[in-house]
Protein backbone atom coordinates (compact mmCIF):
# COMPACT_ATOMS: atom_id res chain seq x y z
CA UNK A 1 0.00 0.00 0.00
CA UNK A 2 1.18 3.51 -0.73
CA UNK A 3 0.03 7.12 -0.74
CA UNK A 4 1.46 10.52 -1.58
CA UNK A 5 3.24 12.14 1.35
CA UNK A 6 1.59 15.35 2.56
CA UNK A 7 3.39 18.69 2.18
CA UNK A 8 4.51 18.73 5.83
CA UNK A 9 5.57 15.06 5.68
CA UNK A 10 7.67 15.82 2.60
CA UNK A 11 9.42 18.65 4.45
CA UNK A 12 10.38 16.32 7.32
CA UNK A 13 11.38 13.51 4.96
CA UNK A 14 13.54 15.80 2.82
CA UNK A 15 15.21 17.18 5.95
CA UNK A 16 15.96 13.64 7.16
CA UNK A 17 14.29 14.52 10.46
CA UNK A 18 14.67 11.48 12.74
CA UNK A 19 13.59 10.99 16.38
CA UNK A 20 16.03 8.99 18.53
CA UNK A 21 15.01 7.48 21.88
CA UNK A 22 17.45 5.74 24.21
CA UNK A 23 15.94 3.20 26.62
CA UNK A 24 17.94 1.25 29.21
CA UNK A 25 16.54 -2.15 28.30
CA UNK A 26 18.79 -5.21 28.12
CA UNK A 27 16.36 -7.71 26.59
CA UNK A 28 16.90 -6.94 22.92
CA UNK A 29 14.73 -9.75 21.57
CA UNK A 30 11.68 -8.82 23.65
CA UNK A 31 11.99 -5.15 22.78
CA UNK A 32 12.43 -5.93 19.09
CA UNK A 33 9.27 -8.06 19.13
CA UNK A 34 7.51 -5.13 20.80
CA UNK A 35 8.64 -2.66 18.12
CA UNK A 36 7.32 -5.02 15.46
CA UNK A 37 3.80 -4.36 16.72
CA UNK A 38 4.02 -0.71 15.62
CA UNK A 39 3.27 0.29 12.05
CA UNK A 40 5.97 3.00 11.89
CA UNK A 41 8.62 0.30 11.49
CA UNK A 42 7.03 -1.05 8.28
CA UNK A 43 7.31 2.12 6.15
CA UNK A 44 9.76 3.22 3.52
CA UNK A 45 9.81 6.35 1.36
CA UNK A 46 9.68 6.39 -2.44
CA UNK A 47 11.56 9.65 -2.86
CA UNK A 48 11.13 9.81 -6.65
CA UNK A 49 7.33 9.60 -6.48
CA UNK A 50 7.07 11.28 -3.05
CA UNK A 51 5.11 8.35 -1.65
CA UNK A 52 5.00 6.66 1.73
CA UNK A 53 4.97 2.88 1.22
CA UNK A 54 3.59 0.44 3.82
CA UNK A 55 5.29 -2.96 3.57
CA UNK A 56 4.34 -6.39 4.87
CA UNK A 57 7.62 -6.81 6.74
CA UNK A 58 9.60 -4.54 9.06
CA UNK A 59 12.01 -2.21 7.29
CA UNK A 60 14.42 -1.35 10.08
CA UNK A 61 17.86 -2.83 10.61
CA UNK A 62 19.54 -3.75 13.91
CA UNK A 63 22.92 -2.07 14.33
CA UNK A 64 25.65 -1.98 16.99
CA UNK A 65 27.80 0.99 17.97
CA UNK A 66 30.33 1.83 20.71
CA UNK A 67 29.37 5.52 20.67
CA UNK A 68 27.72 7.49 23.44
CA UNK A 69 24.12 8.52 22.75
CA UNK A 70 25.13 12.13 22.02
CA UNK A 71 27.87 11.09 19.61
CA UNK A 72 25.54 8.57 17.96
CA UNK A 73 22.95 11.26 17.19
CA UNK A 74 25.63 13.67 15.94
CA UNK A 75 27.10 11.04 13.62
CA UNK A 76 23.64 9.96 12.48
CA UNK A 77 22.75 13.50 11.36
CA UNK A 78 25.80 13.57 9.08
CA UNK A 79 24.99 10.31 7.31
CA UNK A 80 22.74 9.87 4.30
CA UNK A 81 20.31 7.58 6.11
CA UNK A 82 17.83 6.06 3.63
CA UNK A 83 15.60 4.01 5.94
CA UNK A 84 12.80 5.50 8.04
CA UNK A 85 13.56 3.46 11.18
CA UNK A 86 16.35 1.56 12.92
CA UNK A 87 17.30 -0.12 16.18
CA UNK A 88 20.82 0.41 17.51
CA UNK A 89 22.56 -1.26 20.43
CA UNK A 90 24.77 1.18 22.36
CA UNK A 91 26.79 0.59 25.57
CA UNK A 92 24.21 2.76 27.39
CA UNK A 93 21.10 0.99 26.05
CA UNK A 94 18.90 0.53 23.00
CA UNK A 95 18.08 3.36 20.60
CA UNK A 96 15.00 3.13 18.41
CA UNK A 97 14.96 5.71 15.65
CA UNK A 98 11.87 6.74 13.68
CA UNK A 99 11.43 9.34 10.93
CA UNK A 100 9.35 12.19 12.35
CA UNK A 101 7.08 11.95 9.31
CA UNK A 102 5.77 8.61 10.64
CA UNK A 103 5.99 9.24 14.38
CA UNK A 104 5.73 11.88 17.09
CA UNK A 105 6.28 12.32 20.82
CA UNK A 106 2.96 10.69 21.71
CA UNK A 107 3.92 7.58 19.72
CA UNK A 108 7.35 7.44 21.38
CA UNK A 109 5.71 7.55 24.81
CA UNK A 110 3.24 4.83 23.80
CA UNK A 111 6.05 2.56 22.58
CA UNK A 112 8.03 2.90 25.82
CA UNK A 113 5.16 2.84 28.31
CA UNK A 114 3.34 -0.09 26.70
CA UNK A 115 6.53 -2.17 26.83
CA UNK A 116 7.07 -1.42 30.52
CA UNK A 117 3.44 -2.16 31.44
CA UNK A 118 3.18 -5.16 29.08
CA UNK A 119 0.19 -3.52 27.40
CA UNK A 120 -1.46 -5.11 24.37
CA UNK A 121 -1.09 -2.94 21.25
CA UNK A 122 -3.96 -2.67 18.80
CA UNK A 123 -2.95 -0.34 15.97
CA UNK A 124 -5.38 0.43 13.17
CA UNK A 125 -4.64 -1.39 9.90
CA UNK A 126 -4.14 0.41 6.62
CA UNK A 127 -2.09 3.45 5.67
CA UNK A 128 -1.47 6.19 8.20
CA UNK A 129 -3.10 9.58 7.63
CA UNK A 130 -1.99 13.12 8.39
CA UNK A 131 -3.97 15.85 10.22
CA UNK A 132 -4.15 17.80 6.96
CA UNK A 133 -6.21 14.91 5.53
CA UNK A 134 -8.44 14.22 8.54
CA UNK A 135 -9.17 17.89 9.28
CA UNK A 136 -9.04 19.14 5.68
CA UNK A 137 -12.40 20.92 5.62
CA UNK A 138 -11.93 22.47 9.03
CA UNK A 139 -8.47 23.78 8.09
CA UNK A 140 -9.73 25.24 4.81
CA UNK A 141 -12.46 27.19 6.59
CA UNK A 142 -10.15 28.81 9.14
CA UNK A 143 -8.45 32.17 8.47
CA UNK A 144 -4.67 32.43 8.54
CA UNK A 145 -3.72 34.86 11.30
CA UNK A 146 -0.06 35.61 11.92
CA UNK A 147 0.34 35.00 15.66
CA UNK A 148 1.81 37.49 18.10
CA UNK A 149 4.16 35.29 20.12
CA UNK A 150 7.61 35.53 21.64
CA UNK A 151 10.29 34.86 19.02
CA UNK A 152 14.08 35.04 18.90
CA UNK A 153 15.67 38.01 17.19
CA UNK A 154 17.80 36.55 14.38
CA UNK A 155 21.44 37.62 14.39
CA UNK A 156 23.23 35.35 11.85
CA UNK A 157 26.25 33.50 13.23
CA UNK A 158 29.33 32.62 11.09
CA UNK A 159 28.69 28.89 10.71
CA UNK A 160 28.00 27.03 7.49
CA UNK A 161 26.72 23.62 8.61
CA UNK A 162 22.98 23.02 8.65
CA UNK A 163 22.90 20.10 11.08
CA UNK A 164 20.68 20.27 14.11
CA UNK A 165 22.41 20.55 17.49
CA UNK A 166 20.98 19.15 20.73
CA UNK A 167 21.53 20.43 24.26
CA UNK A 168 19.83 18.49 27.05
CA UNK A 169 18.75 19.69 30.50
CA UNK A 170 17.49 17.96 33.62
CA UNK A 171 15.97 19.05 36.94
CA UNK A 172 14.23 17.66 39.97
CA UNK A 173 10.53 18.42 39.57
CA UNK A 174 9.19 19.65 42.89
CA UNK A 175 5.61 19.94 41.65
CA UNK A 176 3.83 18.98 38.44
CA UNK A 177 0.88 21.39 38.20
CA UNK A 178 0.81 24.08 35.51
CA UNK A 179 3.67 22.36 33.69
CA UNK A 180 2.68 23.47 30.16
CA UNK A 181 2.02 27.00 31.36
CA UNK A 182 5.36 27.16 33.18
CA UNK A 183 7.09 25.82 30.06
CA UNK A 184 5.59 28.69 28.00
CA UNK A 185 6.56 31.26 30.61
CA UNK A 186 10.12 30.04 31.09
CA UNK A 187 10.76 29.74 27.35
CA UNK A 188 9.46 33.27 26.75
CA UNK A 189 11.56 34.86 29.50
CA UNK A 190 14.72 32.99 28.48
CA UNK A 191 14.57 33.99 24.82
CA UNK A 192 13.59 37.56 25.59
CA UNK A 193 16.84 37.74 27.55
CA UNK A 194 18.84 36.39 24.61
CA UNK A 195 17.17 38.76 22.14
CA UNK A 196 17.68 41.70 24.49
CA UNK A 197 14.10 42.72 23.80
CA UNK A 198 11.47 43.89 26.26
CA UNK A 199 8.45 42.20 24.69
CA UNK A 200 5.47 42.83 26.96
CA UNK A 201 3.96 39.36 26.57
CA UNK A 202 4.75 35.70 27.04
CA UNK A 203 3.68 32.71 24.98
CA UNK A 204 5.35 30.73 22.19
CA UNK A 205 4.42 28.11 19.59
CA UNK A 206 2.95 24.97 21.16
CA UNK A 207 2.84 21.45 19.72
CA UNK A 208 -0.29 19.47 20.58
CA UNK A 209 -1.40 15.88 20.06
CA UNK A 210 -4.59 16.12 17.94
CA UNK A 211 -5.64 12.46 18.21
CA UNK A 212 -8.34 13.41 20.77
CA UNK A 213 -9.91 15.72 18.16
CA UNK A 214 -11.06 12.84 15.95
CA UNK A 215 -12.63 9.41 16.23
CA UNK A 216 -11.37 8.28 12.83
CA UNK A 217 -10.23 4.66 12.58
CA UNK A 218 -7.16 5.33 10.46
CA UNK A 219 -3.61 4.75 11.64
CA UNK A 220 -2.33 7.92 13.37
CA UNK A 221 1.47 8.00 13.61
CA UNK A 222 2.57 11.62 13.18
CA UNK A 223 -0.53 13.37 14.44
CA UNK A 224 0.26 16.65 16.11
CA UNK A 225 -0.30 20.29 15.23
CA UNK A 226 0.61 23.73 16.59
CA UNK A 227 -1.03 26.79 18.13
CA UNK A 228 0.16 30.02 19.72
CA UNK A 229 -0.36 31.77 23.05
CA UNK A 230 -0.04 35.43 23.99
CA UNK A 231 -0.36 36.78 27.53
CA UNK A 232 0.28 40.48 28.24
CA UNK A 233 2.68 41.17 31.12
CA UNK A 234 4.91 43.77 32.72
CA UNK A 235 7.71 43.43 35.27
CA UNK A 236 5.29 43.55 38.20
CA UNK A 237 2.83 40.92 36.92
CA UNK A 238 2.40 38.06 39.39
CA UNK A 239 3.44 34.63 38.14
CA UNK A 240 0.21 33.02 39.39
CA UNK A 241 -1.78 35.48 37.24
CA UNK A 242 0.32 34.70 34.15
CA UNK A 243 -0.11 30.94 34.62
CA UNK A 244 -3.85 31.30 35.12
CA UNK A 245 -4.20 33.33 31.91
CA UNK A 246 -2.07 30.89 29.92
CA UNK A 247 -4.16 27.96 31.22
CA UNK A 248 -7.36 29.74 30.15
CA UNK A 249 -5.93 30.39 26.68
CA UNK A 250 -4.90 26.74 26.27
CA UNK A 251 -8.36 25.55 27.31
CA UNK A 252 -10.01 28.00 24.89
CA UNK A 253 -7.76 26.91 22.02
CA UNK A 254 -8.72 23.28 22.62
CA UNK A 255 -12.45 23.98 23.05
CA UNK A 256 -12.55 26.10 19.90
CA UNK A 257 -10.33 23.62 18.03
CA UNK A 258 -8.01 26.50 17.13
CA UNK A 259 -4.95 24.26 16.95
CA UNK A 260 -4.24 23.71 13.24
CA UNK A 261 -1.99 26.65 12.50
CA UNK A 262 0.88 24.82 10.81
CA UNK A 263 -1.48 23.06 8.38
CA UNK A 264 -3.30 26.29 7.53
CA UNK A 265 0.10 27.86 6.84
CA UNK A 266 0.91 24.93 4.52
CA UNK A 267 -2.42 25.35 2.73
CA UNK A 268 -1.94 29.06 2.03
CA UNK A 269 1.80 28.56 1.38
CA UNK A 270 2.96 30.86 4.19
CA UNK A 271 6.27 30.44 6.02
CA UNK A 272 6.65 33.90 7.59
CA UNK A 273 5.14 32.61 10.86
CA UNK A 274 8.31 30.48 11.18
CA UNK A 275 10.94 32.91 9.95
CA UNK A 276 10.55 36.35 8.37
CA UNK A 277 14.26 37.15 8.10
CA UNK A 278 14.31 38.97 11.45
CA UNK A 279 12.55 36.75 13.98
CA UNK A 280 12.66 32.96 14.45
CA UNK A 281 9.76 30.92 15.79
CA UNK A 282 10.17 28.90 18.97
CA UNK A 283 8.10 25.71 19.31
CA UNK A 284 7.75 23.73 22.52
CA UNK A 285 6.44 20.22 23.08
CA UNK A 286 5.57 18.30 26.26
CA UNK A 287 5.94 14.58 25.47
CA UNK A 288 4.28 13.64 28.75
CA UNK A 289 5.10 11.20 31.54
CA UNK A 290 7.19 8.08 30.89
CA UNK A 291 7.20 4.84 32.87
CA UNK A 292 10.90 4.30 32.15
CA UNK A 293 13.80 6.74 32.06
CA UNK A 294 14.75 7.74 28.51
CA UNK A 295 16.96 10.10 26.55
CA UNK A 296 15.50 11.79 23.48
CA UNK A 297 17.09 13.78 20.65
CA UNK A 298 16.39 14.76 17.06
CA UNK A 299 18.73 14.60 14.10
CA UNK A 300 18.16 16.70 10.98
CA UNK A 301 20.50 16.76 8.01
CA UNK A 302 19.29 20.17 6.78
CA UNK A 303 17.48 22.07 9.52
CA UNK A 304 15.23 25.08 8.94
CA UNK A 305 15.37 28.33 10.91
CA UNK A 306 13.35 27.11 13.89
CA UNK A 307 14.08 26.51 17.57
CA UNK A 308 12.35 23.52 19.14
CA UNK A 309 12.36 22.42 22.76
CA UNK A 310 10.78 19.29 24.21
CA UNK A 311 10.28 18.14 27.77
CA UNK A 312 9.23 14.84 29.34
CA UNK A 313 8.93 13.57 32.89
CA UNK A 314 9.91 10.38 34.70
CA UNK A 315 8.89 10.08 38.35
CA UNK A 316 10.02 13.34 39.99
CA UNK A 317 12.47 14.32 37.25
CA UNK A 318 11.94 16.56 34.26
CA UNK A 319 14.20 16.26 31.24
CA UNK A 320 14.30 18.36 28.12
CA UNK A 321 16.18 18.99 24.94
CA UNK A 322 16.93 22.21 23.06
CA UNK A 323 17.29 21.80 19.28
CA UNK A 324 18.92 24.55 17.24
CA UNK A 325 21.38 25.43 14.45
CA UNK A 326 24.77 27.07 14.89
CA UNK A 327 23.56 30.00 12.79
CA UNK A 328 20.81 30.70 15.34
CA UNK A 329 22.43 30.30 18.77
CA UNK A 330 26.03 30.45 19.95
CA UNK A 331 27.30 27.80 22.35
CA UNK A 332 27.19 30.41 25.14
CA UNK A 333 23.56 31.25 24.38
CA UNK A 334 22.55 27.58 24.17
CA UNK A 335 24.22 26.94 27.54
CA UNK A 336 22.30 29.89 29.00
CA UNK A 337 19.06 28.29 27.79
CA UNK A 338 20.07 24.93 29.28
CA UNK A 339 21.06 26.33 32.70
CA UNK A 340 18.03 28.63 32.87
CA UNK A 341 15.58 25.76 32.34
CA UNK A 342 17.39 23.72 35.00
CA UNK A 343 17.08 26.58 37.51
CA UNK A 344 13.49 27.49 36.74
CA UNK A 345 11.97 24.00 36.60
CA UNK A 346 13.62 23.22 39.97
CA UNK A 347 11.69 26.03 41.71
CA UNK A 348 8.97 24.97 44.14
CA UNK A 349 5.36 26.11 44.05
CA UNK A 350 6.13 29.23 46.07
CA UNK A 351 7.68 30.78 42.98
CA UNK A 352 4.14 31.42 41.71
CA UNK A 353 3.89 34.17 44.36
CA UNK A 354 6.77 36.07 42.71
CA UNK A 355 6.50 38.60 39.89
CA UNK A 356 8.13 38.59 36.45
CA UNK A 357 11.06 40.78 37.51
CA UNK A 358 11.89 38.51 40.45
CA UNK A 359 11.89 35.38 38.29
CA UNK A 360 14.13 37.02 35.67
CA UNK A 361 16.55 37.89 38.47
CA UNK A 362 16.68 34.23 39.58
CA UNK A 363 17.31 33.17 35.98
CA UNK A 364 20.26 35.56 35.66
CA UNK A 365 21.94 34.72 38.96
Amino acid sequence: MKREASAWEQVMLNQKCIMHTLVQISDINSFQQHLNKFQSFYYCYDEQNKQLVLNDSVQYTVNHSDLSFNDFVTQFSQQDFKKLSSLTVLPSGLVFSIAHAIGDGTLVRQIVNSFISNEIINQSPGLCVSPSFVFQEEIQNRPFILPAEVKLRFVPKPFNNHFLKNKSFKSNLNYKSNLNERFNLFTSLIFNQISGSAQNYVGVGNCINVRPFTDCKYSLLNFYSTFSLNCIIDSTTKIQDVLAELKTQIQNKIQQRDVFMQYKADLVKRTDHLFDGKWIRIEISNMGEFKEDIEFQLSIKSAIELISINIYTYKNTIKGNLQYKDQILTEKEATFVQKSFEKLFALDKNFELLNIEEVVKIMNE
